[in-house]
């Protein structure tokens, strides 16, 4: 999942967090969006600003639920199918191609598939070590790419 401002702004972070929860889904903030989801949720992996540190996280998403964002910058490979809610529907699609356009408030489109969600399977298995994994090999600096 990618967290823009729009779920900060949306007053959806609480939404959004349950959401990322029932999935079980890697979460990458936007700059505008840090603060979507709590940096210590193992679910977060980091904040994506010019951060060329996350991009193995994007490249091994098969789909992205992207939040709030315009996706600006992002770049993504042709086997990623991307969900996209925004609550301006003239920027859903216009940085990447969308297989999915959601325009609506993002904490109640959040809230509607949370509930969706809820109960429609068995729980998903925690990928907090997944994630946890995925963090430890983020290089941190330039050193740490060496």
């Amino acid at each position: 999942m990618i967290g823009g401002g729009g779920v900060v702004l949306g007053d959806a972070t609480q939404a959004f967090t349950d959401v990322a929860e029932l999935l079980q889904a890697a979460v990458v903030s936007t700059r505008e969006g840090k603060g979507g989801i709590d940096d210590r949720n193992p679910l977060s992996v980091g904040t994506m600003w010019n951060n060329p540190r996350l991009r193995p996280v994007l490249d091994d998403a098969d789909v992205v639920l992207a939040v709030g964002t315009r996706l600006q910058g992002f770049g993504f490979g042709p086997q990623t199918r991307i969900v996209q809610l925004d609550v301006d529907g003239d920027e859903i699609g216009r940085n990447a191609t969308i297989d999915v356009a959601l325009a609506g408030d993002a904490r109640l489109t959040l809230l509607a598939l949370r509930d969706a969600l809820d109960g429609m399977s068995a729980p998903r298995a925690s990928r907090a070590a997944e994630t946890s994994a995925m963090r430890a090999t983020i290089p941190h600096s330039e050193t740490d790419r060496r």
